[in-house]
């Protein structure tokens, strides 16, 4: 029943798409895409798990249209592999407006929730291969989906300030296959951004972020964050980015010492040739709150430095290489190569694929 089931929602998705190709010029806007990304690691130095053999990480069919003259309506699926079975996952679904209250847009349905920046973008879209620790732990591997309300009002001032206010249901917390359970505080969080113009034709957006919840066994979560993405352009090319997102996160389990963690990357990339960009993320991620068993602080940090060339012969296609090498501390004792490993990965989209804010 379960490859029946698949091989019947794989064909309706493909004739959905086929169809609505067809149909898009009298369907007042209907956009359609389909996201392929496909990784693979080689030369693995590792304490915990062997190279990966390439595989689809990720296959996402996603539809965009105006609904009618008040609302917008999106839907995504995504197949992922888990123990080596691709699992189709709702990754959005929801329903917006911007016509509702003036210089507001309301969000509801399924969704990535609208905080830092890797969050709020899916996984083919980022400027690397793979996330770093400080996103993996923090939110999950790919990003924090839930159920969720959100509003953002949009300020007509001379310095642009975007407000987003949402709250989600929280019954799990990032990826998840089964139901979870009712929290005494439902996931809530907000962002403030704002953007201006720097010298040269290049531009800044910046965002202060916050998340909390209280899961079913009073177990506190809050996070506090900021982003930056800075771009110069020289014509049509990008000839610098910039992105980086800082975050410190508090737990608190009910009858314990709350624990403090902070995490940060650092992501420059330079344009070498028209198609041909080479960049270089620096991750540190510590526990701050680490304490031995007589209550004296363990000095640990992990870090991790991954160069990253990328060709990308158009807005549909994208090939990157990357090496990473992962170092750890705890106390004195320092590894200098805890990690080590190469990656490869191609992207490709077919369709329209809606364009970010930023």
């Amino acid at each position: 029943m379960k490859i029946l089931y698949r091989a019947l929602l794989i064909s309706f998705v493909f004739l959905f798409l086929a169809g609505s190709q067809m149909a898009t010029a009298d369907s007042g806007g209907l956009s359609t895409f389909v996201a392929v990304d496909l990784v693979g690691e080689a030369f693995v130095r590792s304490r915990e798990t062997s190279s990966k053999e390439a595989q689809i990480r990720g296959a996402e069919v996603f539809f965009a249209a105006p609904i009618d003259p008040v609302f917008d309506g999106t839907l995504g699926i995504a197949a992922h592999p888990e123990g080596g079975v691709s699992h189709f996952e709702l990754h959005e679904a929801t329903i917006s407006s911007s016509k509702l209250l003036p210089y507001t847009q309301i969000r509801l349905g399924q969704g990535f929730l609208s905080i830092g920046k890797l969050n709020r973008v899916h996984q083919h879209d980022w400027p690397f291969i793979e996330a770093p620790k400080v996103h993996t732990s923090f939110f999950d591997s790919e990003g924090v989906n839930d159920v969720l309300l959100e509003g953002t009002v949009n300020t007509p001032t001379e310095l642009p300030l975007e407000f987003t206010l949402g709250v989600a249901k929280g019954w799990v917390y990032g990826h998840a296959h089964n139901e979870g359970k009712r929290p005494l505080v439902p996931t809530h969080y907000t962002r403030v951004q704002s953007f201006f113009e720097l010298p040269g034709g290049g531009g800044l957006q910046f965002a202060g972020n916050y998340l909390g919840r209280t899961d079913s066994n009073a177990r506190r979560t809050r996070l506090m964050g900021l982003d930056i993405t800075a771009k110069w352009r020289e014509g049509r090319a990008l000839a610098f980015f910039l992105q980086s997102e800082i975050w410190l996160r508090q737990v608190k389990n009910p009858g314990v010492d709350r624990e403090d963690t902070i995490g940060l990357y650092v992501f420059p990339q330079f344009n070498v040739t028209e198609n041909v960009d080479f960049g270089i993320r620096g991750d540190a991620y510590s526990v701050l709150s680490s304490k031995d068993a007589l209550g004296n602080k363990i000095e640990n940090a992990s870090s991790e430095i991954v160069p990253t060339v990328t060709y990308k012969p158009s807005e549909f296609s994208t090939f990157r290489l990357a090496y990473s090498w992962q170092l750890e501390q705890r106390g004195d004792e320092v590894t200098r190569v805890a990690d080590s490993r190469l990656q490869a990965q191609i992207t490709f989209i077919l369709g329209s694929h809606p364009s970010h804010d930023f």
